[in-house]
Parts: C-alpha cells; structure tokens; sequence
C-alpha cells in the first residue's frame, strides 16, 4: 500500500497537464522508499528461513 501513491501521482502526472510540487513527490518518495525497504527486507528474510529450512533436510537422513 505504501507504493501506491507514488505510482497514482506518476500516472496521473503522465495522463494529465498535472504537475506535483515538490512537498509531495518527497512525502511519495519517502512512502514509496520505506515501502520497498520493507517489501526487500521481508522477501530477504522470508528466502533466509526457507533455505535454511530447505538445506536442513538435505542434511537429515
């Protein structure tokens, strides 16, 4: 949810005569990095614990 506005704010600069000021593409900017951060931070740890999981029974007869 956090990727959203920046994504609305670029279409709606693309299909329209609209042009955001800088006030918010930064607040856009800001959520949509926090956003990814967390999304990559997740799937990081996600992937760790399931090939730990993976490679464990690999190693159990």
């Amino acid at each position: 949810m956090l990727l959203v506005p920046l994504i609305a704010d670029g279409l709606l600069q693309l299909c329209t005569p609209y042009e955001s000021g800088n006030l918010r593409r930064l607040a856009t900017g800001l959520l949509f990095g926090y956003g990814l951060t967390v999304l990559l931070l997740t799937s990081l740890g996600w992937a760790y614990q399931w090939g730990f999981g993976f490679g464990k029974t690999l190693l159990d007869p």
